[in-house]
């Protein structure tokens, strides 16, 4: 697969990348309320992971909107086809454990469930 870069001198949002790529953690992070009760209620009639399903669905709108699958790659940002996701999953002796999950494994895991 070929990288695709945005060109970032054509890019309406080059003086923001400017500004926040000079520091040393150029991240953000969002916390919001979802209602989910229709989605665990299917995935309890279903017998299915809510777990992988909430991951699932939020992967899918992720990778829906291109903005979000831009990553900083040095001084350029890359435009990423699909973007997995890293769940920090706790076990069972209270210990936590940090995955990497490409879609389709979510997707093929939902889907032997059923």
């Amino acid at each position: 697969m070929t990288a695709k870069y945005l060109d970032i001198e054509q890019w309406n949002r080059k003086e923001h990348f400017h500004f926040f790529s000079a520091m040393d953690q150029p991240f953000f992070g969002l916390v919001a309320e979802v209602e989910c009760g229709v989605a665990l209620q299917k995935c309890k009639k279903e017998g299915s992971s809510f777990f992988l399903y909430y991951m699932h669905k939020c992967l899918v709108a992720v990778n829906a909107i291109e903005n979000l699958r831009y990553r900083i790659e040095e001084d350029r940002v890359r435009i990423y086809d699909t973007i997995h996701v890293s769940p920090t999953v706790g076990r069972a002796d209270h210990t936590l454990v940090f995955l990497s999950c490409p879609i389709m494994i979510i997707l093929n895991s939902l889907l032997s469930l059923r």
